[in-house]
Protein backbone atom coordinates (compact mmCIF):
# COMPACT_ATOMS: atom_id res chain seq x y z
CA UNK A 1 0.00 0.00 0.00
CA UNK A 2 1.49 3.30 -1.08
CA UNK A 3 1.70 6.39 1.48
CA UNK A 4 -0.83 9.25 0.90
CA UNK A 5 0.69 12.27 -0.82
CA UNK A 6 -0.49 15.86 -1.22
CA UNK A 7 0.61 16.98 -4.70
CA UNK A 8 1.22 21.19 -4.19
CA UNK A 9 1.79 22.94 -7.30
CA UNK A 10 1.33 26.15 -8.74
CA UNK A 11 -2.76 25.46 -9.80
CA UNK A 12 -2.95 27.89 -12.60
CA UNK A 13 0.33 27.23 -14.83
CA UNK A 14 1.03 23.28 -13.74
CA UNK A 15 -2.10 21.40 -13.48
CA UNK A 16 -1.34 18.71 -16.42
CA UNK A 17 2.01 18.27 -15.72
CA UNK A 18 0.68 17.30 -12.14
CA UNK A 19 -1.92 14.95 -13.20
CA UNK A 20 0.37 13.13 -15.28
CA UNK A 21 2.69 12.23 -12.32
CA UNK A 22 -0.38 11.95 -9.68
CA UNK A 23 -1.46 9.06 -12.37
CA UNK A 24 1.95 7.78 -12.10
CA UNK A 25 1.82 7.49 -8.57
CA UNK A 26 -1.58 6.36 -8.13
CA UNK A 27 -0.82 3.39 -10.99
CA UNK A 28 2.03 2.37 -8.62
CA UNK A 29 -0.32 2.44 -5.51
CA UNK A 30 -0.03 5.47 -3.69
CA UNK A 31 -3.15 7.47 -2.77
CA UNK A 32 -2.83 11.29 -4.08
CA UNK A 33 -4.85 14.33 -2.31
CA UNK A 34 -4.77 17.84 -3.38
CA UNK A 35 -6.40 17.55 -6.55
CA UNK A 36 -10.02 18.62 -5.87
CA UNK A 37 -12.42 18.89 -9.22
CA UNK A 38 -12.04 22.09 -11.07
CA UNK A 39 -15.55 23.67 -9.64
CA UNK A 40 -14.71 22.70 -5.98
CA UNK A 41 -11.10 24.56 -6.64
CA UNK A 42 -12.88 27.54 -8.02
CA UNK A 43 -15.58 28.04 -5.28
CA UNK A 44 -12.61 27.44 -2.79
CA UNK A 45 -10.31 30.41 -4.41
CA UNK A 46 -13.39 32.64 -3.96
CA UNK A 47 -13.29 31.92 -0.13
CA UNK A 48 -11.00 34.23 1.69
CA UNK A 49 -7.88 33.29 2.14
CA UNK A 50 -8.28 31.78 5.75
CA UNK A 51 -10.29 29.06 4.00
CA UNK A 52 -7.85 28.30 1.60
CA UNK A 53 -5.29 28.16 4.67
CA UNK A 54 -7.15 25.59 6.45
CA UNK A 55 -7.43 23.55 2.77
CA UNK A 56 -4.25 23.12 2.78
CA UNK A 57 -3.41 22.76 5.97
CA UNK A 58 -5.79 20.04 6.37
CA UNK A 59 -4.28 18.68 3.08
CA UNK A 60 -0.72 17.94 4.89
CA UNK A 61 -2.15 17.22 8.04
CA UNK A 62 -4.43 14.33 6.23
CA UNK A 63 -0.70 13.02 4.22
CA UNK A 64 2.60 10.84 5.03
CA UNK A 65 4.72 13.31 2.09
CA UNK A 66 3.56 15.93 0.79
CA UNK A 67 5.48 16.52 -2.87
CA UNK A 68 5.97 20.55 -4.29
CA UNK A 69 6.15 20.08 -7.85
CA UNK A 70 8.30 23.11 -8.89
CA UNK A 71 7.54 25.30 -12.15
CA UNK A 72 8.24 28.32 -13.48
CA UNK A 73 5.98 30.35 -10.74
CA UNK A 74 5.74 27.90 -7.60
CA UNK A 75 7.90 29.68 -5.66
CA UNK A 76 5.87 32.89 -5.68
CA UNK A 77 2.56 30.53 -5.07
CA UNK A 78 1.08 31.70 -1.47
CA UNK A 79 -0.82 27.90 -1.25
CA UNK A 80 2.06 26.41 -1.47
CA UNK A 81 4.30 28.57 0.81
CA UNK A 82 1.64 27.70 3.04
CA UNK A 83 2.01 24.10 2.61
CA UNK A 84 5.60 24.37 2.87
CA UNK A 85 5.24 25.96 6.58
CA UNK A 86 2.49 23.53 7.63
CA UNK A 87 4.57 20.38 6.55
CA UNK A 88 7.73 21.37 8.11
CA UNK A 89 6.17 22.91 11.27
CA UNK A 90 4.30 19.04 11.68
CA UNK A 91 7.78 17.25 10.82
CA UNK A 92 6.34 15.71 7.83
CA UNK A 93 7.93 14.29 4.69
CA UNK A 94 8.45 17.02 2.12
CA UNK A 95 10.08 16.77 -1.36
CA UNK A 96 10.51 18.97 -4.26
CA UNK A 97 10.35 18.18 -8.08
CA UNK A 98 11.29 20.02 -10.60
CA UNK A 99 9.02 19.64 -13.44
CA UNK A 100 9.82 22.62 -16.21
CA UNK A 101 10.94 19.98 -19.00
CA UNK A 102 7.72 17.87 -19.13
CA UNK A 103 6.21 18.54 -21.92
CA UNK A 104 2.86 18.64 -22.31
CA UNK A 105 0.51 18.26 -25.99
CA UNK A 106 3.98 19.03 -27.98
CA UNK A 107 4.31 22.41 -26.22
CA UNK A 108 7.67 23.59 -25.43
CA UNK A 109 9.22 23.06 -21.98
CA UNK A 110 8.89 25.91 -19.13
CA UNK A 111 11.38 27.94 -17.19
CA UNK A 112 12.98 26.61 -14.70
CA UNK A 113 11.36 28.22 -11.30
CA UNK A 114 13.24 28.63 -8.07
CA UNK A 115 13.43 26.25 -5.09
CA UNK A 116 10.69 27.53 -2.89
CA UNK A 117 12.28 25.30 -0.33
CA UNK A 118 15.38 28.71 -0.55
CA UNK A 119 12.29 30.70 0.22
CA UNK A 120 12.78 29.71 4.18
CA UNK A 121 15.21 28.97 6.57
CA UNK A 122 15.17 27.73 10.80
CA UNK A 123 17.90 29.65 12.82
CA UNK A 124 19.24 27.31 15.52
CA UNK A 125 21.98 28.10 17.75
CA UNK A 126 23.25 31.41 15.57
CA UNK A 127 23.46 28.91 12.37
CA UNK A 128 20.72 29.50 9.58
CA UNK A 129 19.76 26.63 7.59
CA UNK A 130 17.55 26.96 4.21
CA UNK A 131 14.89 24.33 3.70
CA UNK A 132 16.60 23.61 0.32
CA UNK A 133 19.65 21.67 2.68
CA UNK A 134 16.90 19.79 4.39
CA UNK A 135 14.52 18.77 1.67
CA UNK A 136 15.51 17.05 -1.26
CA UNK A 137 14.42 18.48 -4.44
CA UNK A 138 14.94 16.06 -7.74
CA UNK A 139 14.10 16.85 -11.69
CA UNK A 140 11.30 14.47 -13.26
CA UNK A 141 13.23 14.17 -16.66
CA UNK A 142 16.55 14.19 -15.44
CA UNK A 143 16.39 11.97 -12.82
CA UNK A 144 13.54 9.63 -14.40
CA UNK A 145 10.78 10.72 -12.12
CA UNK A 146 8.65 8.12 -13.95
CA UNK A 147 10.66 5.01 -12.48
CA UNK A 148 11.32 6.57 -9.17
CA UNK A 149 8.66 8.65 -7.81
CA UNK A 150 7.79 6.12 -5.24
CA UNK A 151 11.27 5.67 -3.88
CA UNK A 152 12.01 9.41 -3.36
CA UNK A 153 8.55 9.83 -1.62
CA UNK A 154 9.60 6.54 0.70
CA UNK A 155 12.81 8.23 1.69
CA UNK A 156 10.90 11.70 2.04
CA UNK A 157 8.60 9.68 4.44
CA UNK A 158 11.87 7.66 6.32
CA UNK A 159 13.54 10.95 7.13
CA UNK A 160 10.54 12.71 8.15
CA UNK A 161 11.72 13.52 11.70
CA UNK A 162 13.21 16.95 11.81
CA UNK A 163 15.85 18.06 14.05
CA UNK A 164 14.99 21.31 14.47
CA UNK A 165 11.94 22.50 16.73
CA UNK A 166 8.61 23.87 15.63
CA UNK A 167 8.93 27.33 16.20
CA UNK A 168 12.10 27.74 14.34
CA UNK A 169 10.96 28.86 10.65
CA UNK A 170 12.11 31.96 9.55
Amino acid sequence: MGLTVFFCYDRLLDIQRAKRIRHRYEMKGGKAIGFPKLHEWKKLITKDDQVIRYWVENQVRLSDVTVILIGMNTSKDPFVRQAIMACHQLEKGMLGIYIHNMRIDNSKPIQMGTNPFDCFCVVKSDHTIHLSEIYRTYDWIKDTGQFNLNKWIRKAAQSAWNPFSKNDLK
